[in-house]
């Protein structure tokens, strides 16, 4: 044992490092100066961006444009949270809002007129601000709480670039194998890893995409990967090549939180050289997520279907979605706002989750909960402003279905094939598609992606719970003994401590890992 306490020998390893393991390391450190360990806690944090405390999100990846997908109060529930970060953004709004995130762009500059005496006064609550603002905000936090407590000799930080492609259980603590250019660089031990990597890879089952790629349409499996930025460049170069008289025409898969940043950046920066003359956007659902007002109002609602049911003597979890689903049509025919009546259906919600037996919540945290949340999905109207000016010019289409393949040309149209959701039958659309870009949900755990999240269950560390979109953990957030998870691979358990069906908002990581910090100091 003593062969491995030596400088690659750590208490404590990150592995990831965006919100989540910023937050608990905040957290930590606030608990261990009241706490005060007998030596510095050696604590590792490994990123493969090389950008550490951001995530993609709120990161360089994302890039300077797109915005919150809630207002700031909405993102951030914890009050003394948030009036921290609106003070930081007074503070450094100035700086803020010139070299970091500079206001170019039609839409960008649409929204610094309209915020104008917001920002002045600091009052930044009910603002979809620029996600970057954020990232950049959690950067100097950590960074300064990290040199304060190692100054008081509280810890001792290494952060590590380096992508992590295996861990090993090795009879009380753990093996990590750290990889740079496709090998294998360095290898570190920690008795306790904090697995922190965000959300699966988007779906990436496209096996004709080196069909795709061949055929001269440019094709993007990650808007993000390895920029918004960098894919703004290949769209932009894709369309402008298109021969005059030719219509430039973009397809997107899928309909979510993404295609609504690909959209507004893309938008932001338009110019006659760029101009896509028409999106199609397929989806599932084909819908985006409802409109949250630039006021969101009170409204007199109650959400009567579930009261109803939270009356009775015997209810399972099937039946909350179903008294969801009939909360939702009675709403959207009352003419009410979704995102307006949205907390009261969740209160009802809760109330009716709350007299269920735990296996029962297990099975509505596992199954229901995820048709709820697709109901419940809700971005600013800053981003659908922009989606309803496309579709008045004419210019995006929504189609329902999914995806199947990309089936070659005809008459120099390119043919994609879907399944139509209700028929089941496969139709097709022909038109003149230049660029590709894959927007789909995230892969569930049945099938892990490559890599480390496929080895981890392989070494039985880490097993997929039953909704398939996290890790099973216990109340300790443990896997294994001194294994941990936080962030979205929460997601899908109930136990002691525990009931998460989605966690991939900031609200729910801040509370999530001052829970995470208080286990790890015990």
């Amino acid at each position: 044992m003593e062969n491995y306490k030596s400088p690659n020998h750590f208490e404590l390893a990150f592995i990831g490092a965006g919100i989540s393991s910023a937050y608990t390391i905040l957290n930590y450190i606030s608990i261990i100066r009241e706490n005060r360990p007998e030596k510095p806690v050696q604590i590792a944090v490994i990123e493969q961006s090389g950008e550490f405390w951001t995530g993609i999100p709120y990161g360089k990846k994302t890039g300077a444009n797109p915005l919150l997908i809630t207002s700031l109060k909405e993102f951030i529930a914890q009050e003394d949270e948030r009036m921290h970060f609106s003070n930081w953004l007074s503070e450094n709004k100035d700086q803020v809002f010139s070299s970091l995130i500079p206001i170019k762009g039609k839409l960008m500059n649409k929204w610094w007129i309209s915020h104008q005496a917001e920002i002045k006064n600091g009052d930044w609550d009910d603002i979809f601000i620029p996600r970057r603002a954020f990232g950049l905000y959690l950067q100097s936090e950590v960074n300064n709480e990290i040199q304060k407590a190692e100054d008081q000799g509280l810890i001792h930080c290494t952060l590590i670039t380096a992508s992590v492609q295996k861990i090993e259980n090795q009879d009380g603590f753990y093996e990590i194998s750290l990889l740079g250019d496709g090998q294998i660089q360095n290898t570190i031990w920690a008795n306790k890893p904090i697995l922190a990597v965000g959300s699966p890879p988007n779906f990436s089952s496209w096996k004709d995409h080196e069909k795709l790629e061949n055929s001269h349409i440019e094709y993007i499996q990650n808007v993000y990967e390895p920029s918004m930025d960098e894919t703004l460049k290949k769209v932009k170069n894709a369309v402008s090549q298109v021969d005059s008289g030719k219509k430039r025409e973009v397809l997107i898969i899928g309909s979510n939180a993404s295609t609504l940043d690909t959209l507004f950046t893309f938008c932001n920066e338009e110019t006659p050289e760029n101009r896509v003359d028409h999106f199609y956007i397929i989806s599932p659902n084909a819908a985006f997520p409802h409109r949250i007002s630039e006021k969101m109002e009170r409204v007199a609602y109650q959400p009567n279907h579930l009261l109803n049911l939270a009356k009775t003597e015997r209810f399972q979890a099937a039946d909350i979605l179903i008294a969801v689903k009939n909360e939702v049509q009675a709403a959207l025919e009352a003419g009410f706002n979704i995102s307006d009546v949205f907390p009261e259906i969740s209160k009802g919600m809760i109330s009716c989750l709350d007299l269920l037996t735990v296996e029962e919540q297990k099975r509505f945290v596992a199954k229901e909960s995820i048709e709820i949340g697709k109901m419940q999905r809700r971005a600013g109207y800053e981003y659908l402003s922009v989606v309803n000016e496309l579709k008045a010019q004419g210019r995006l289409t929504m189609i329902k279905g999914r995806y199947s393949k990309f089936a070659g040309f005809e008459n120099d149209l390119a043919i994609f094939e879907f399944t139509n959701p209700k028929t089941g039958e496969v139709e097709i659309l022909k038109k003149s598609i230049q660029v590709v870009i894959n927007c789909a949900g995230f892969q569930d755990l049945s099938v892990p992606p490559a890599g480390l999240i496929q080895n981890l269950i392989s070494a039985g560390i880490c097993q997929a719970n039953e909704s398939k979109r996290g890790f099973l953990i216990n109340e300790n957030f443990e896997t294994t003994p001194n294994f941990y998870v936080m962030g979205p691979l929460v997601a899908g358990n109930v136990n002691k401590r525990l009931r998460v069906w989605h966690a991939e908002s900031c609200t729910r990581i801040i509370s999530l890992s001052k829970q995470l910090a208080e286990v790890l100091v015990a």
